[in-house]
């Protein structure tokens, strides 16, 4: 029998035009990923408040989307959940996802390729973020100078 959260976590795969084995092969994946796999036949009166933010997670990644709006994706969790979002944000970002995401976060705005950020409803500051593996060194700056 499938539960509510499987359901949940399929469905929107299945309105995107999967097939039955395909939606369940990423559900499946997706509830792996976020540490939640054994709570697949659950109902939601019966998860925490973070596991029901990563069923939502799921459910929003199901089918893939080209853009996700993300608020506080990783707000009320603990850091090793936290963690596996982000570290699924990641890949769905690799994959070619683009994600926007609100956050409080200093540390998971540090993950972002840009950063807005936003003072009494107006932007304060607007910045492309460059990976710490990108950041030039004076080597770099020489070679890209010859480039």
């Amino acid at each position: 029998m499938t539960g509510i959260v499987d359901s949940a976590a399929a469905f929107p795969a299945l309105l995107a035009g999967a097939t039955p084995r395909q939606a369940r092969k990423r559900r499946e994946e997706l509830l792996a990923e976020l540490g939640i796999a054994a709570k697949a036949n659950s109902s939601p009166s019966r998860l925490s408040g973070g596991e029901q933010q990563r069923v939502a997670l799921a459910r929003a990644l199901a089918n893939e989307p080209s853009l996700l709006l993300a608020d506080e994706p990783t707000g009320n969790l603990d850091s090793a959940s936290a963690r596996d979002v982000l570290r699924l944000l990641r890949r769905a970002h690799a994959a070619g996802q683009t994600i926007l995401m609100v956050t409080h976060d200093a540390k998971v705005a540090g993950l972002a390729d840009r950063v807005i950020s936003l003072f009494d409803g107006m932007i304060a500051d607007d910045a492309r973020v460059v990976p710490a593996s990108r950041k030039a060194t004076p080597v770099r700056d020489i070679l890209e100078l010859r480039g």
